[in-house]
């Protein structure tokens, strides 16, 4: 691949706008909005998988393929496009294109999933605390050296370079 090809699909991403709006349906489908939280759809999950097919060549065709069989389902199934048909519909189409893909579903829905609660937004809707643990967080009991007592007096598990034993 020539460098100006990878520059243009950095540029543009590896997804078309029809098989991304494909693949934000599935996801929406896959974590729906509930209350306050958003849909996987709406916090970049997406995105974030399309990152990462940028990477990884082999999972970019698996990924593209699923996306494919999901499309081709929802028409064998419904009798239309994926995102037209209603929720249950859409529903029996994901169950079908996990049974006969299990590789690029269970890809599709560990990324979704990763992408999703790393989220600020969905951090912040679950009241997680966004503030790392140290230095501000978990308070953390002194050392006590006494607890290297027994290690000292095994003595080193190693041999030292030189050594002829």
């Amino acid at each position: 691949m020539t460098a100006e090809v990878e520059a243009d699909m950095g540029e543009k991403g590896i997804l078309s706008a029809a098989q991304r709006g494909l693949a934000v349906a599935v996801v929406e489908r896959i974590i729906p909005a509930e209350g306050t939280l958003p849909a996987g759809g709406r916090v970049g999950a997406v995105e974030a998988i399309e990152r990462e097919l940028g990477t990884a060549p082999v999972e970019r065709r698996r990924f593209l393929d699923g996306l494919a069989a999901v499309g081709i389902t929802a028409w064998q199934t419904g009798d239309a496009e994926f995102i037209a048909l209603d929720a249950a519909v859409q529903i029996q189409v994901l169950q079908a294109v996990e049974a006969a893909h299990p590789e690029f579903f269970a890809f599709l829905v560990n990324r979704t999933y990763r992408a999703y609660y790393t989220h600020p937004a969905v951090l912040a809707a679950l009241g997680a605390d966004l503030q790392p643990p140290q230095p501000g967080g978990h308070t953390l009991l002194p050392f006590d050296p006494s607890l290297l007592a027994k290690a000292r007096e095994r003595g080193p598990i190693y041999r030292r370079i030189g050594d002829e034993g």
